[in-house]
């Protein structure tokens, strides 16, 4: 990316960022854990709560898992292929959006996973 067009968007993200007057506080650090006997395996629906902002930075897995939709809108965006993440994080997510992952079944019958994330507070 061009100077110039890197701080048109910083100006940008500034500009609106002062608008809302809205600032993240850290909240907790959290581990979405999903284990399952059969393959393949979509997850539960998680939510990011009202007021809070989800920063997802990595995670472990057996096998592959997918960000398989996101408000569902299917997407599957690969977290974890052979049980590391490579460079699709970290991914933020604003309160309000649904998630669900999936794995392919390429691990046979069993299946686990963990994904460790940053939640912060949206603060006036």
């Amino acid at each position: 990316m061009n100077k110039p067009l890197l701080l048109v968007a910083v100006c940008i993200l500034t500009a609106v960022a002062s608008v809302t007057g809205q600032d993240l506080q850290f909240g907790q650090v959290k581990l979405l854990t999903f284990q399952a006997n059969t393959s393949p395996y979509t997850s539960p629906v998680y939510t990011v709560p009202t007021n809070k902002v989800w920063k997802i930075e990595g995670g472990a897995c057996l096998g592959s898992v997918d960000i398989y939709e996101v408000n569902g809108l299917r997407v599957n965006l690969q977290l974890s292929s052979n049980g590391t993440f490579p460079g699709a994080v970290p991914l933020w997510f604003p309160a309000g959006t649904t998630l669900k992952f999936y794995n392919d079944g390429s691990t046979g019958s069993s299946f686990g996973c963990f994904i460790s994330l940053i939640e912060f507070d949206v603060t006036p």
